[in-house]
């Protein structure tokens, strides 16, 4: 399959070029990854190509913020404890301050909040058959 990362920030221009290069390859994403301030223009995006949000093609945002949830449809969210993930950070800042190695994996809980823009895509059968893009913020 073709590369199925595209870089963009949060501008218009930048996200709709990311998602001209994902959807302008075949086949296509069958679901996208985007992080929720993404959501609005993504929507647009799909909308304008005649794909439906939920049933063609499911979109997943990432922080849960309360747009997602006024998008229609509600787009399905991960919601992740970035308190939690500071006081990791903070923990291993403090570890290498005393002079320790910092070793082994952290892991920052997620829930996934189901909303309507998610489903099984009509047709598709096999979990081969699923094909997961995303736009990532550059820095």
């Amino acid at each position: 399959y073709p590369h199925w990362v595209a870089p963009a920030n949060h501008t218009a221009p930048e996200i709709l070029s990311a998602m001209g290069t994902l959807f302008g390859q075949q086949p296509h994403p069958t679901a996208i990854i985007v992080n929720d301030i993404q959501l609005p223009v993504v929507y647009g995006f799909l909308e304008r190509r005649g794909l439906r949000i939920g049933n063609d093609v499911s979109v997943i945002g990432t922080d849960d913020l309360p747009l997602a949830a006024e998008l229609h449809p509600a787009a399905t969210t991960v919601l992740n404890s970035r308190a939690v993930a500071a006081t990791m950070a903070l923990d291993m800042l403090d570890e290498l301050w005393r002079g320790d190695t910092v070793s082994g994996i952290r892991t920052v809980p997620l829930k996934l909040i189901e909303r309507e823009s998610t489903g099984p895509r009509p047709g598709v059968g096999r979990k081969t058959d699923v094909r997961v893009a995303m736009v990532a913020a550059t820095v």
